[in-house]
């Protein structure tokens, strides 16, 4: 990675606890620009061309969801959040989802990890899409049983050995398996995978 992450904030209240400074080093990380809410945000460029957008959530003066999917997002829940607000966050299309109780190393390691196209769902959320894709059923049309075990598991926050782990595939095959699906997705990371399951799961609920 050459030169600092280019970081810009939404609704930034969530990251005073762990010190905007964690964001604003100069070297690793640089605050490019701020908003108040994502509908100012849509209306400065520079939120369009940072690295990574780290916003509170959920979202405060926007009537839908907002895209999250570009620049790749962190949503910091706030504190109390229901943890079911959280797959909506996901359903926007974040990368990352996790409690803003967060410290500021783990703020700074999440920052890294969403830019180099990670996705992070903290375990309370990821119990609460769980819950939601438990029996599914619409998804898995266009999908081989084995492409559905995994997409499931990379929704959840899994690591390949993690799905491995419950899928009885290989790492090898894990690897084989998701290649396939960012193939037939169309999609470039495993976070949008993780997005692309979790709305087909809504989108087939009652």
């Amino acid at each position: 990675m050459s030169g600092p992450v280019r970081v810009y904030l939404v609704d930034a209240r969530s990251i005073w606890r762990s010190g905007r400074e964690a964001l604003e080093d100069g070297q690793s990380f640089v605050v490019t620009g701020e908003a108040s809410d994502h509908a100012a945000a849509m209306q400065d460029d520079t939120a369009a061309h940072c690295d990574v957008l780290v916003t509170s959530w959920p979202p405060k003066g926007f009537a839908a969801l907002p895209d999250l999917r570009r620049p790749p997002t962190l949503a910091l829940m706030r504190e109390g959040a229901a943890p079911g607000s959280g797959l909506r966050a996901l359903q926007a299309g974040a990368a990352a989802c996790l409690y803003d109780d967060v410290g500021r190393e783990d703020l700074r390691t999440a920052v890294r990890f969403v830019h180099e196209g990670g996705c992070l769902v903290d375990p309370r959320v990821a119990a609460a899409v769980s819950e939601q894709m438990h029996a599914p059923q619409g998804p898995t049309t266009q999908l081989t049983v084995a492409e559905t075990k995994v997409a499931a598991c990379i929704a959840r926050g899994c690591t390949n050995r993690e799905i491995a782990m419950e899928t009885g595939l290989s790492e090898r095959t894990v690897v084989t398996v998701i290649s396939t699906l960012l193939q037939e997705l169309q999609v470039p990371t495993r976070s949008a995978v993780a997005a692309w399951w979790i709305r087909q799961i809504s989108s087939h609920r009652p």
